[in-house]
């Protein structure tokens, strides 16, 4: 159904699936992935601050340091800069980077510079 719903533009109430289904299966990594992306992917700060909390719990159901968890923590550092709670990002990224190795996959170490040149661009208070 939640498929079906996002296929023909009503991905609002796609999300709204992917909860409830969420709620009988709240380890289904995927399915939460797919309603965090949904989130996201909606621009409003509601959704986007819900997909932040839902990156947070892929984030804890990964190995830390994993590719897995990398993306989510990566997706949460990028959340808090799109809601401009900088000081967050810069500690999260901060943590990241002195406790993880950088990661092997190319696409999450560009994020990762990235979110890192994004940071180092916003004036400290």
């Amino acid at each position: 159904i939640a498929s079906a719903l996002e296929q023909t533009g009503q991905a609002s109430q796609a999300a709204d699936v992917l909860n409830r289904l969420l709620t009988r299966r709240p380890s289904d990594t995927a399915m939460r992935r797919r309603l965090a992306d949904l989130l996201m992917a909606s621009n409003k700060p509601a959704d986007v601050q819900a997909a932040q909390l839902h990156f947070r719990k892929l984030e804890a159901s990964f190995s830390a340091g994993d590719a897995d968890w990398m993306d989510a923590r990566i997706h949460v550092i990028e959340i808090a800069i799109s809601l401009k709670n900088v000081d967050e990002a810069r500690k999260l990224l901060k943590v990241t980077q002195l406790l993880y190795p950088p990661p092997n996959d190319d696409a999450l170490k560009q994020r990762l510079t990235n979110v890192a040149a994004a940071l180092a661009s916003v004036k400290q208070d």
